[in-house]
């Protein structure tokens, strides 16, 4: 993989949850490919669309504006999009974008599943749904 590319992984750990990881860098020039992969799951029957930034290099603003897009569209539905890892690099990223929403963001897809599962949102939890003791946190600029 060179150094400003990303590799995108598809996993649904659940029948009604998507989880999408990213490797390497989300920028203006990779974008279109993450979009070519969420923008579908953002209207299929998932009650849960996680990206997982934690193996990420860098996620830029177009990422995030993204990521926004995808939250809403999904909140608009009943439906709940979450940001999984990286932390430093998803606060860079929002404090730059300023953007006028909240995104979830959860330490570990194991998280991210067991919260959508306590708010009642996934009729099929995956045995990896429960354990880690880490919570939510609501990231914004």
């Amino acid at each position: 993989m060179r150094g400003d590319t990303v590799d995108l992984s598809l996993e649904h750990p659940t029948p009604d949850a998507a989880v999408i990881t990213a490797t390497g860098v989300l920028d203006a020039e990779t974008v279109p490919r993450l979009a070519e992969m969420l923008t579908p799951r953002l209207s299929c029957a998932l009650d849960l669309v996680a990206l997982d930034v934690s193996r990420t290099r860098f996620v830029g603003v177009a990422a995030l504006r993204l990521a926004l897009e995808a939250d809403q569209r999904m909140r608009a539905r009943g439906g709940t999009f979450c940001l999984v890892g990286g932390a430093r690099s998803v606060d860079r990223a929002l404090r730059a974008a300023e953007p006028a929403c909240q995104l979830r963001h959860y330490p570990t897809v194991r998280e991210a599943l067991r919260r959508a599962c306590s708010r009642g949102r996934h009729s099929a939890a995956s045995p990896a749904a429960t354990g880690d003791a880490a919570g939510e946190r609501m990231v914004s600029s």
